[in-house]
């Protein structure tokens, strides 16, 4: 049965419905899932840093209580079974999260570099409508054309192709028409959404100390571009960071380099030294 655009609202989207059916067909790759539970939050999201394998966790009972750990149960590997007290891997991001906080001066001149980016995305948009508007337009306008010619046709064979290819038309015509009803949907105003990313953005590890694990796993998500790996001895390497915060980082190591160590007034000798 061929598909049809429905009259009610629809319960999943089409190119929700395309991925599904793309999933099932062997062609998608399923997204990596992320392991998260309130003990160990951190379970799925930290590498060994030893062999590159996400760390599980447990708890190890004691002669009188048990204790949480971190380890890497990876065979060969030089730090398999070797525990890493939860305390001190998650104690280490919360102190690594707060190194990644921004300076309260850079948030106004990184302000005018979201927005930059928030026009950019903006126009992007507008771009993708117009050419979404001139498929649907290319495609109503050879749908006519066909429906032309089975009104002159007096052929049932002709008459059945014809019909069949004004039907694939139409199917073609509700991916585009749904991205450009997406492109319409009023959206919250760029203030707004600034305001929300910069409370983020200066209070993550706040919301890491969240008690919903949903608070922890939006963190690790929003803040890091991978997973991040994690050494018995050194701790956490350097992460790689998400959009914002690398370049918030970037921005701050710009304005270290053009900072001057003297005054405007000429330098005196102990500078020339």
């Amino acid at each position: 049965m061929p598909l049809r655009k429905a009259q009610h609202e629809p319960l999943v989207s089409l190119e929700t419905f395309n991925g599904v059916q793309e999933r099932l067909s062997g062609k998608a790759r399923a997204p990596d899932h992320v392991d998260l539970n309130v003990d160990f939050p951190m379970r799925g999201d930290v590498c060994c840093d030893d062999c590159g394998h996400p760390l599980t966790a447990n708890w190890s009972k004691g002669e009188f209580k048990s204790s949480p750990y971190y380890l890497c149960r990876q065979r060969g590997c030089g730090s398999k079974g070797k525990s890493i007290a939860r305390v001190r891997v998650e104690g280490a991001f919360e102190e690594l999260l707060h190194r990644l906080t921004p300076a309260a001066e850079l948030f106004t001149l990184a302000g005018a570099i979201f927005r930059d980016r928030w026009d950019s995305q903006a126009q992007r948009d507008a771009e993708q409508a117009k050419l979404m508007k001139a498929e649907i337009a290319q495609l109503d306008k050879a749908t006519a054309l066909l429906l032309d010619r089975i009104v002159e046709s007096d052929s049932k064979t002709v008459i059945a192709a014809l019909e069949e290819r004004v039907e694939q038309n139409q199917l073609r015509k509700l991916l585009p028409i749904e991205k450009c009803s997406k492109n319409r949907d009023p959206r919250r105003g760029y203030e707004v959404t600034l305001r929300t990313a910069m409370a983020f953005l200066a209070r993550a590890w706040n919301l890491w100390n969240s008690d919903r694990t949903e608070d922890k796993s939006a963190v690790l998500k929003l803040t890091f571009a991978n997973q991040l790996r994690y050494s018995r001895k050194e701790g956490f390497r350097t992460p790689k960071t998400t959009l914002p915060f690398k370049v918030l980082a970037e921005f701050s190591s710009q304005k270290r380099e053009v900072a001057r160590p003297e005054r405007f007034e000429r330098p005196t000798l102990r500078f020339v030294v």
